[in-house]
């Protein structure tokens, strides 16, 4: 059992306006809901806690009842600080005897349930996890308006949420913040509570799409980015309504498959995406035996080969290649013949390293490579529960179904 926990009892002094911002208008219905609605459709939540101002419960009720959500919702008071709602929360979800609690800010309604289920899996492996975006500009440490020292970037995450934790691990660490009376400004941080215990919290990496609500200019960016979504949207709908009419419309689909050894002394590189471990895949090129089974199945889907017909080992030139540069190139051919792509199914075969807290970025950067939209690519990462050299931990495979229309 799951729970989402759901703060939403804040005034939003910032935002200013005659009403907090959760409840706050987006596309026909208020932040709060939008945000919900994330977690409603998330397989891996199975109750979620909303904390309200207790004035606000029964008119949020109300708004419950029209919204369409499906999953139980137990709404709660909530408190003068953050930390007092989430205690609220986390008495309440004793009912449930959760083995694993996310917390989400209630105005960041852009989170995805992929996103979700990344956290929690981390957290089931880890005992807590948080989503967090590597800082992309030169971080200064300043006192007085002078600067101290710069800090490594490369080193510094901005956090964003949910933050996921076993439900025992966040009980405690909420008990020992409240026993050392910790100044509420720095409990607005859940992952902290857990440092503070010494325990490991993982970092599982964001989306900047998963914006938190929080000043006015924040709404005109929450508004544009869901007029792009629904532009998306109609624009799948366009291209999919025609598929009703499969025999005047070229199907195709292609299958791929690659495997390659691990070595030491190589970065493992799958999905364009650099994992940590102390291997990586031995091959001409770089070795990414996810981008090379995608590619072979979108070539086989236009019959134009396969990878090796293509980027030939004996070629000198590709030779520790970025195989990011095979997957454009045969997009570009694909483009030339008038095929679209409609969606990849993809699974790696990995006894270890983890892949489930890399696969948001795999496919964030082979959508953008493949000029699609995420929700056409999914990826899966399996086992070979100890068989043949993938169980081994010997070598890492991939499989891909691809299909194209045009």
């Amino acid at each position: 059992m799951n729970i989402a926990i759901i703060p939403a009892a804040g005034s939003g002094s910032r935002f200013g306006g005659e009403k907090p911002k959760q409840f706050v208008e987006l596309a026909g219905d208020s932040i709060l809901i939008h945000t919900l609605r994330r977690f409603d459709v998330c397989q891996d939540i199975d109750v979620i806690i909303v904390a309200l101002q207790p004035d606000e419960i029964d008119s949020f009720d109300q708004q419950l009842k029209t919204s369409g959500l499906r999953k139980p919702i137990r709404l709660v008071g909530g408190g003068d600080e953050r930390s007092d709602s989430i205690s609220h929360a986390l008495e309440a979800a004793k009912e449930w005897q959760p083995e694993l609690v996310a917390i989400h800010d209630a105005v960041r309604p852009f989170i995805t349930p992929e996103q979700i289920s990344h956290v929690l899996a981390r957290a089931r492996e880890i005992g807590a996890a948080i989503l967090a975006l590597p800082a992309t500009d030169t971080i200064k440490e300043v006192e007085n308006r002078l600067i101290i020292r710069t800090l490594d970037r490369r080193r510094i995450y901005r956090a964003q949420t949910p933050q996921a934790f076993r439900y025992d691990l966040l009980l405690k660490a909420n008990a020992a913040a409240s026993t050392v009376g910790l100044p509420s400004s720095i409990t607005t941080d859940d992952s902290l509570l857990v440092e503070l215990l010494g325990a490991p919290v993982a970092i599982v990496e964001g989306s900047p799409h998963n914006i938190k609500i929080t000043t006015p200019e924040d709404l005109v960016l929450a508004r544009k980015i869901i007029e792009q979504m629904e532009s998306g949207e109609k624009k799948s709908a366009f291209d999919l309504k025609n598929w009703r009419n499969w025999p005047q419309l070229p199907i195709r689909i292609g299958l791929g498959h690659d495997v390659h050894r691990l070595v030491e002394g190589r970065d493992l590189i799958l999905g364009g995406v650099e994992i940590p471990y102390d291997r990586g895949l031995l091959g001409h090129s770089d070795g990414d035996s996810l981008i090379h089974a995608i590619t072979d199945a979108l070539l086989g889907a236009a019959g134009l080969g396969d990878l090796g017909t293509h980027f030939s080992d004996d070629e000198p030139r590709w030779e520790n290649a970025d195989s990011i540069s095979f997957l454009s190139h045969v997009c570009s051919l694909l483009t030339k013949r008038g095929y679209k792509i409609a969606n990849i199914d993809a699974t790696i075969l990995a006894e270890r390293p983890k892949m489930m807290p890399h696969i948001p970025a795999m496919k964030a950067k082979l959508a953008d490579v493949m000029e699609i939209d995420r929700s056409q690519i999914n990826i899966k990462a399996k086992t070979n529960e100890g068989l043949d050299a993938v169980g081994r931990g010997e070598a890492i495979g991939a499989q891909a179904v691809a299909l194209i229309i045009g």
